[in-house]
């Protein structure tokens, strides 16, 4: 009789078991397709990644040695990624995990900067490492982005944008006394460190 008991139980648990198989099966049906939608992240090459191609040969070279000579200057570690499109991913998600991959700013200090353009889908990101967010706040990001970055990108002149955003979020790393860009745009949301253009 306990031969049979057991026997008994194990086909409970099993058909127990069962009766998770479907959800577990709707449970990949929809985490797959969200992870196939996860754009590759490219690798970083140089502080400017200029992947759309938004910026002419002079332009990049000189932001890239403006970026250069800040890090050279205080150590700290900021990158401009521009790319075609987002391929159905999510800026956030893709711009931390760009900031992951790329390790930007000291380890211990997490004092880099990403500067993101999705340009198909006219979105930007400004992702700031732990160790800045004292001084560069997510309203701050936020207004580089409504009243310098976007004008400027509307305009079809990314360089400019990307030339005085990264000296506005520079002195403001620095610890500067930087009053944020004022603007038309003001009129819009306040606090996110995304936007449209």
């Amino acid at each position: 009789m306990t031969r049979l008991s057991s026997l008994l139980r194990s086909d409970s648990r099993a058909l127990r078991w069962l009766r998770f198989l479907p959800w577990l099966a709707f449970a990949l049906f929809v985490a797959l397709p969200a992870a196939a939608q996860e754009r590759a992240v490219p690798p970083l090459t140089a502080h400017v990644n200029d992947t759309a191609n938004l910026l002419s040969p002079s332009a990049r070279a000189q932001l890239e040695q403006k970026l250069t000579d800040y890090e050279q200057k205080s150590g700290r570690q900021f990158a401009l990624l521009t790319i075609d499109s987002l391929e159905g991913d999510a800026l956030e998600s893709f711009s931390i995990r760009v900031v992951e991959a790329w390790k930007l700013g000291k380890k211990g200090k997490d004092d880099g900067l990403l500067l993101l353009v999705a340009n198909k889908e006219h979105k930007l990101r400004i992702e700031v490492g732990y160790g800045l967010e004292g001084n560069i706040t997510d309203a701050f990001s936020a207004r580089v982005i409504r009243n310098v970055l976007v004008p400027a990108m509307r305009a079809g002149n990314a360089a400019s944008g990307f030339d005085q955003a990264f000296a506005l979020l520079m002195q403001k790393a620095s610890g500067d006394d930087v009053a944020a860009p004022e603007g038309v745009a003001d009129r819009e949301p306040r606090g996110r460190s995304s936007g449209p253009f």
